[in-house]
């Protein structure tokens, strides 16, 4: 959609946003968000719907105690989940420092899990599957997750001298991810999973999507081969021009009909053509996607 279609959509539906927050009657609670709702500039913002909602979830302390106690669930699942046959090591440590920088956006430190006792559960659930290899399991990948396990277990024997890469790799969660990256890398396993599992990233059920929209980006959606393609900036407005005909009557179809006039049966058929269009790409691009557990 146009610019100018997109200005007229968000700043409205972001004004029903904002005024569905607001207090209706004496006497009731305000939300906790309603002072910052209300300080909201639409005029700054590429989509007031994301602005408004996002405060909202951001500011409503009932809502961040219910957010953080769902997040730190998640540990669990990330540990109880994982299954070396078919998850990349670096995937499953991915999920445990992922949840912990998503915690920060509605908690503080405390609420995360310390990087010892995070550190100590990866290791635990990563000895518990390469402790030992059974001999049809014993692909390069797996016997240098092995290795490294052998020597993270005597790490305390003075007669063991462990590899200095294994050595850098125990001394913190951030520092083990790179380890497990470099040895996939290196042996590139073709029978494990290429995408991360949905149970290794954090998730927050209902959060607003990130949909802003910024003014330097190009959004192009493609209908059919016998359509012209849609654009969002204002580089691209010599290309719609009838892209920009539908959004002045979108804009005003309301207008027309509400004054009395009315609107003549084809405009209305027009805009309700248009809008059909419309709506599915709009939705597309503002969406917000047995183991070794310890």
């Amino acid at each position: 959609m146009s610019r100018e279609e997109w200005q007229i959509y968000h700043r409205t539906i972001g004004g029903f946003a904002r005024t569905y927050t607001e207090q209706q009657a004496v006497g009731r609670e305000e939300l906790d968000a309603g002072p910052a709702v209300k300080q909201i500039d639409f005029a700054l913002c590429d989509n007031c719907v994301w602005v408004v909602l996002f405060t909202v979830v951001s500011l409503t302390s009932e809502d961040v105690k219910s957010k953080l106690k769902t997040l730190r669930g998640q540990f669990d699942v990330m540990f109880n989940y994982y299954s070396p046959l078919v998850h990349p090591a670096h995937h499953f440590i991915t999920g445990p420092l992922a949840l912990n920088t998503k915690i920060l956006q509605y908690g503080t430190a405390k609420d995360q899990l310390p990087p010892i006792p995070l550190m100590d559960r990866l290791m635990t659930v990563l000895g518990l599957c390469f402790d030992s290899l059974k001999e049809g399991d014993r692909t390069p990948y797996n016997v240098a997750l092995h290795e490294f396990m052998i020597d993270y277990n005597s790490r305390d024997d003075p007669r063991v001298d462990p590899k200095p890469q294994h050595i850098d790799a125990w001394q913190s969660p951030e520092a083990l991810l790179q380890f497990a990256i470099d040895i996939y890398g290196q042996h590139k396993p073709g029978s494990l999973d290429r995408k991360q599992h949905v149970n290794f990233r954090p998730a927050v059920f209902n959060e607003p999507a990130p949909a802003s929209m910024h003014l330097d980006q190009t959004y192009r959606t493609e209908l059919d081969d016998a359509s012209p393609s849609l654009f969002a900036t204002s580089e691209a407005d010599g290309v719609v021009s009838q892209m920009d005909e539908n959004a002045q009557l979108l804009a005003t179809i309301h207008r027309r009909s509400s004054g009395g006039g009315g609107a003549s049966s084809l405009q209305l058929e027009r805009a309700r053509s248009r809008f059909e269009v419309l709506t599915p790409a709009f939705e597309r691009d503002s969406r917000l996607t047995p183991t070794c557990g310890g």
